[in-house]
């Protein structure tokens, strides 16, 4: 009995992995927004039964990849801020958020920074350390008081997607690392007392 459950799970894991790379590779060639269940059934070779089984709706495929994006990120930020001052935490944060977009690729950023992703329009999980620094700069008067650290971080995550939507509108054709970095030096000098 152990068994079969055991192979039921991990067959309904491939499933979904399925799932997962067929749409990205369709919304790739397509764009999300012009990607139907019935035309991940087809790629997929799986009924619309099955994807119904997993997801709600395609949105639904899209949210669980960010929060998988989320996770996997989730490493680069816990314990891993190595500055000294709380404004060049916020400026290796921000590096950090950068580099692991860079890595996950055009494409993919693309497809998160879909406007229908609404789990994308929010800071991503590690923001308890950015909120972290950013409370402990303001009580050594690094960090400016009259904002609180959720007002701060949102400023930081509107300018951190939009370089991101707009380093995915030029396909990749500049250097997101550079120019993430000029940016987030202008953003964050207001930040400062």
């Amino acid at each position: 009995m152990r068994e079969t459950l055991t192979k039921r799970k991990s067959q309904a894991m491939q499933t979904k992995a399925l799932i997962f790379r067929t749409t990205l590779q369709l919304a790739k060639d397509n764009g999300f927004e012009n990607v139907t269940i019935e035309d991940i059934c087809t790629k997929a070779g799986i009924s619309v039964g099955a994807i119904y089984h997993y997801f709600r709706s395609k949105q639904a495929i899209l949210f669980e990849a960010s929060i998988a994006v989320d996770a996997l990120m989730q490493p680069l930020f816990e314990n891993k801020l190595e500055s000294e001052s709380a404004i060049d935490q916020i400026a290796e944060y921000l590096n950090n958020y950068f580099e692991y977009h860079l890595e996950l690729g055009v494409t993919m950023v693309s497809i998160l920074c879909d406007p229908h992703n609404t789990r994308y329009t929010e800071p991503p999980y590690p923001r308890l350390v950015l909120n972290e620094v950013i409370e402990k700069g303001q009580e050594s008067n690094e960090i400016r008081k009259d904002m609180s650290a959720d007002e701060i971080i949102r400023y930081l995550f509107i300018m951190a997607r939009g370089i991101l939507l707009d380093w995915c509108q030029h396909e990749g054709k500049y250097s997101l690392l550079d120019y993430s970095q000029q940016m987030s030096v202008r953003l964050i000098a207001m930040f400062k007392p």
